[in-house]
C-alpha cells in the first residue's frame, strides 16, 4: 500500500504500456548502516485514552509501512532506500533498492519494494540484502502499489495503467489493463479471492480474479463535470483529474476506499454495493484494518482516527506532520510521517 501526498502534472505524456521481461538479477549491494537507535522526541504527550504515543526519527522522508511478523519496514523516496525497526525503536539500517520507492509487500520469507522512478520491482531478503531487480514494463510504468495473494505478487504501475502478476521467481505470469488518468492504478488489496484495484486518476474501482481476469467495475465517486479554473474547459476525464481512492483495504467482509479530494472513506460490498459512505476531515490518506476497527490518516490534520466498521468514531489521535501509511505490528499501530521525517508508534 502506498501513502504519499500526490500532485499530477496535467502536462505529462500518456506513455504506451509494455510487457515485462524476466527478472534482472543484481548483485546485493550494501549491508546496513551502523545501527542506531531513535529516541523518542521529547514533547508533551496528549491526552489518548488508552493509547500511548512514541515518536522516532528517521531522519529522511518516510513513505510506505509493511510489518513483516518481525521487523517495520519503511520506504524512502528521497533517497531510494528501504528502513527496518525493531519494535521499540531501533533502528537496523537503510537499504538501497531503487529510485523513488513507494510501496512495501511481503510473501512471508521475502520484502517487496516497487520502485516508481525506475520502473522497476526489487525483492530483498529479510536481512536486507537484495535478490532480484524486475523491470515492469519497457516504458515508464511507475509502480506505486504491491500486494500479495498467497502465490504472487501483483503490482498496481500507476504510469502504466497496468497491473501485474509475478511469481515469486520474479517472473511476469499476467498483465491486467486498467483503465484511467495518470496515476493509474494506485492501490491494491486482496480479499482471499480476488485483487481490488483502486486508482487515482479513475472514478471506477475493479475487482479482479487471481488469473487475472478483470472480474467486474464499479462506480466509487463522481468525476466533476464543471470548469474548476478560468482556463480549464472540461472534460476532466483527459484534464488529469486525480480524485480517486489514494487506499483501499479489505476488512474481512467489506472493502474500504478513502477519497481524500472528497474527504470520505466509502465502504463497499464484495458485489459492489455501496454500504456507507463516511466523512473524514481533513485528506484520508492511508487505510488500515487491525482485525477490529478501521483507522485512516488524516494527512492535514497531523491525526490519525480510528472506526468501528459502523463507522462510529472511537478516537483520533495526533502523530507527526502530514501522516500516509499505516502497519499493525499485532499490538501497536505504526504511522509514517511524511513531512515530519518520523515514525510515530501508537501502544496500548
Amino acid at each position: 500500500m502506498r501513502h504519499l501526498a500526490i500532485s499530477v502534472s496535467a502536462g505529462l505524456a500518456l506513455l504506451a504500456l509494455g510487457c515485462g521481461a524476466g527478472p534482472e538479477p543484481v548483485t546485493p549491494t550494501v549491508e546496513p548502516t551502523v545501527t542506531q537507535t531513535a529516541t523518542p522526541t521529547q514533547e508533551a504527550a496528549p491526552d489518548l485514552g488508552d493509547f500511548t504515543p512514541e515518536h522516532f526519527s528517521t531522519g529522511v522522508a518516510p513513505g510506505d509501512l509493511l510489518f513483516d511478523g518481525g521487523f517495520i519496514w519503511a520506504t524512502h523516496p528521497q533517497d531510494g532506500t528501504v528502513s527496518k525497526w525493531t519494535l521499540d525503536g531501533t533502528n537496523l539500517g537503510f537499504f538501497p533498492t531503487g529510485d523513488g520507492p513507494r510501496a512495501l509487500a511481503f510473501d512471508g520469507e521475502s520484502i517487496w519494494v516497487g520502485n516508481g522512478n525506475d520502473n522497476t520491482v526489487t525483492k530483498l531478503s529479510r536481512g536486507g540484502q537484495v535478490l532480484m531487480k524486475i523491470r515492469i514494463g519497457d516504458t515508464r510504468t511507475a509502480p506505486s502499489g504491491l500486494a500479495f495473494d498467497g502465490e504472487h505478487i501483483w503490482v498496481a504501475a500507476s504510469w502504466g495503467n497496468s497491473l501485474t502478476k509475478l511469481d515469486l521467481d520474479g517472473v511476469v505470469r499476467e498483465i491486467v489493463a486498467i483503465p484511467g488518468n495518470h496515476p493509474s492504478p494506485w492501490a491494491l488489496a486482496w480479499d482471499g479471492e480476488s485483487m481490488w484495484v483502486a486508482s487515482l486518476g479513475s472514478d471506477l474501482v475493479q475487482k479482479v480474479e487471481r488469473s487475472g481476469r478483470r472480474l467486474e467495475e464499479f462506480r466509487i465517486t463522481d468525476i466533476p463535470t464543471e470548469p474548476i479554473g478560468a482556463q480549464d474547459f472540461r472534460p476532466v476525464s483527459v484534464r488529469g483529474w486525480a480524485g480517486g481512492p489514494t487506499d483501499v483495504v479489505f476488512d474481512g467482509e467489506s472493502v474500504w476506499f478513502a477519497l481524500n479530494s472528497a474527504n470520505t472513506l466509502k465502504r463497499m460490498a464484495l458485489d459492489g454495493t455501496v454500504l456507507s459512505k463516511l466523512e473524514v476531515d481533513r485528506v484520508p490518506l492511508g487505510l488500515l484494518f487491525d482485525g477490529e476497527s478501521i483507522w485512516v490518516t488524516k494527512h492535514v490534520e497531523n491525526t490519525v482516527a480510528r472506526y468501528t466498521l459502523d463507522g462510529e468514531l472511537l478516537g483520533e489521535y495526533p502523530v507527526g506532520k502530514a501522516p500516509g501509511a499505516l502497519a499493525f505490528d499485532g499490538e501497536a499501530i505504526w504511522v509514517s510521517n511524511r513531512e515530519g521525517n518520523s515514525l510515530t508508534k501508537l501502544s496500548r
